[in-house]
Order: structure tokens, then sequence, then C-alpha cells
């Protein structure tokens, strides 16, 4: 018995040392607050996205808390924050219209109100930019199926690098 109670806290322990700095911020300094709804205070709203904004910063960007933060946003009237965020949701993480369930308090502002000449412009744009980057793709590969000579396909290849690594658009 004491064996397998040891046993049991041993791996416990080692459970629980084995998250990450990054999971403990986020778990008690962020989806805490915003599940507990304590973000509806302006202060708490805040420094909860200040510290979000730090993670980002050293973790890289947190989509899922992005999405969950942006009710809060709007509440505050941070729009600032809330276009921001909003922006690098659609454009670099794919987000859709069809995901919002309609229950979102800026959903009707973006669909029909102050903020929908803004959004139907940004997630448009989005949408023509995919669109143009998938053509370009789709041309690509036939370019490569039909009988052009390796010279000019590593031409395009090159040329495809060059626009990738100065994070240029084609």
């Amino acid at each position: 018995m004491k064996i397998i109670l040891s046993f049991s806290l041993i791996l416990f322990s080692l459970l629980n040392v084995a998250q990450t700095k990054r999971d403990f911020l986020l778990k008690d300094s962020i989806i805490k607050p915003i599940n507990s709804k304590q973000l509806l205070d302006k202060n708490t709203y805040k420094k909860t996205y200040s510290l979000l904004r730090n993670i980002d910063n050293e973790f890289g960007y947190e989509k899922d808390i992005h999405f969950k933060i942006l009710e809060y946003s709007y509440f505050h009237n941070e729009l600032h924050d809330f276009k921001s965020n909003l922006t690098i949701l659609v454009k670099e993480h794919g987000l859709k219209v069809d995901y919002l369930t309609t229950n979102e308090n800026y959903y009707n502002d973006l669909m029909n109100g102050k903020l929908s000449n803004w959004f139907k412009k940004m997630y448009l744009k989005s949408i023509e930019e995919k669109m143009k980057n998938y053509e370009l793709a789709l041309l690509f590969d036939e370019v490569k199926k039909s009988n052009l000579s390796q010279e000019v396909i590593d031409m395009i290849e090159k040329v495809f690098k060059i626009a990738d690594d100065n994070k240029i658009k084609l």
C-alpha cells in the first residue's frame, strides 16, 4: 500500500512539474479571469490583455484565447484591440463568419452595425488574398506538370522562396 501511495505521489508531482511556464501563466492569469468573467472589470481586462500580449511575444499568438477575449475588448470599447485581434484571427488563422454563434456581443455590429463596413472590407480582402495565393499555387503546379525546362521551374521556385522569406504576398 505504501509503495502504491508513494508511486502515486511521485507520478502526480511529475505530471504537475511537466507543465511549462506558458501553461501556468495561461491557466492562472488568463484563462481563469476569462472563464470567471472577471474581465468585465476594465482594470482586470487591461492587466490580463497586457499579460496576454507578453505571452504572445514570448510564446506565440494564442488564437483561442484571443477569440475568447474579443467579447471583452468590444465590451470595454477597446476597438483598436478588437479590430487588430479580429484581423489577425481572420487573416492568419482562418477565422470564418461561420464560426460565430450570433450570440457574441459584437456580432450584430459586425454584420449590420457600426463595424460592418470595416469588417466586410477586411474579410473580403482576406478571402481575396487567400484565393490569389491558392490560384498561384495551382498555376505553379500546372507549370511543374508542363514541359517547361527544369531551369524555368527552378527560377519560379526561387521567386516564391524569396517572396516567402521576405513575407511578400504574390
